[in-house]
């Protein structure tokens, strides 16, 4: 116990001294940045301006203007207006009227937003749930068997026994699902056209349409699609797809190699050239080489994992050793986490000013900001001056 209060005032002394200097690093355990309002002390905690961790990825604060949302252990998580323990407790407090809205999972619930769904209610789920999905409200009873669906998405459902659903110029039925089902479709212009399409899974099925024409046997494993501009073989799927288009060129023996040819708009001529290699593991473009997760080639970003990276970003450059992590986008591993395990760390900044840490942030250096050549001087030194 004396250790770790020792520890605890060794920290909160840092943290007191640190607004009197620029930069402090004590190895990969404390760290102070005052140009960049960043302080940490790892594992535990850190901020930004924008950004508070507490022992990350297990807790987060992000505040952005008069908003904040945060999480914590994975499972609480929520903004200003909301507090959500998944999976069982939801509560938000509405922008406009100030209403109160929660959700005790699965006894009773009113909430506006929900799992991907509007305006959700329920008692005593699976008992009886209404929600709406893109202003489709929805009804079930002893979820998923009964259910019903207001316009301008009629439906009506005893699953899996018999369901039929209108939306738009299509109708659909199906009977022991997802043994047989049915659908037929009038004239639009957005689809592709009149016509039906039936399937007795998992046999046979087929599509007639006016500008689609489908054949499937043992589906999903084997089937012919043809359109005005495209036809596409899938035998049998996911193993063997051929597709060719006036967008694209593609065939895929999965999971070993595929290639796609992308077309442009205007004459119809390879936009870019993609291969990839092992369940994409590999991937060529016309900008990028990856070869997951060893190596990454592409504009402005060089990587040899787990040894070596390199970035170059609106005039900023940073180079790793060692770079652990092989995702280019993991700002909260390189807060917390990524010191413990660098070797040695340079950044280049617009401004001149070069910054450079050896062994695991133990030994490092920052220098000053370039003084432009054309700046006035100012008690002998140029200054910039407003």
């Amino acid at each position: 116990m004396r250790r770790t209060l020792q520890i605890a005032g060794f920290s909160v002394a840092l943290a007191a001294l640190a607004p009197a200097c620029a930069e402090i690093n004590l190895g990969p355990f404390f760290e102070y940045d005052g140009p960049r309002g960043f302080t940490a002390v790892r594992p535990f905690w850190s901020t930004t301006p924008t950004t508070e961790d507490f022992l990350w990825p297990l807790g987060t604060w992000h505040t952005d203007d008069d908003q904040f949302w945060y999480r914590f252990l994975f499972l609480a998580y929520g903004h200003e207006r909301s507090f959500n323990l998944f999976p069982f407790w939801f509560s938000e407090t509405d922008r406009k009227t100030d209403d109160f809205h929660w959700a005790l999972f699965p006894l009773w619930g009113s909430h506006p937003h929900l799992l991907f769904m509007d305006d959700i209610h329920f008692a005593l789920w699976p008992i009886y749930m209404d929600y709406s999905v893109k202003e489709v409200r929805s009804r079930t009873v002893l979820w998923p068997i009964f259910s019903w669906k207001d316009s301008p998405r009629e439906a009506v459902g005893i699953w899996p026994l018999w369901g039929w659903s209108r939306l738009r110029e299509s109708t659909h039925f199906y009977m022991l699902w997802p043994v047989i089902t049915h659908a037929e479709y009038r004239e639009d212009r957005d689809t592709s056209g009149k016509g039906e399409s039936w399937m007795i899974w998992p046999l046979c099925g087929e599509v007639a349409r006016a500008r689609e024409t489908q054949r499937l046997f043992l589906p999903p494993l084997f089937s012919w699609t043809e359109t005005p501009h495209t036809w596409r073989l899938r035998c049998p799927w996911p193993f063997i797809d051929i597709e060719r288009g006036t967008r694209r060129d593609r065939w895929s023996v999965w999971p070993i190699v595929e290639h796609s040819v992308q077309k442009r708009y205007s004459d119809g001529g390879a936009d870019d050239d993609i291969w990839r290699f092992g369940w994409q593991l590999v991937e060529k473009t016309r900008d990028r080489l990856n070869v997951f997760p060893f190596f990454t080639l592409e504009k402005g970003f060089l990587r040899v994992w787990p040894f070596w990276s390199r970035r170059t970003e609106e005039g900023r450059e940073t180079v790793k050793v060692l770079d652990l992590v092989p995702i280019r986008n993991a700002d909260g591993f390189f807060r917390n986490w990524e010191p413990f395990w660098t070797l040695y760390f340079s950044e280049d900044l617009p401004d001149g000013r070069v910054r450079r840490k050896y062994l695991f942030n133990f030994f490092w250096w920052t220098s000053a900001a370039e003084i432009p050549p054309d700046a006035p001087y100012v008690n002998d030194e140029r200054r910039d001056v407003p």
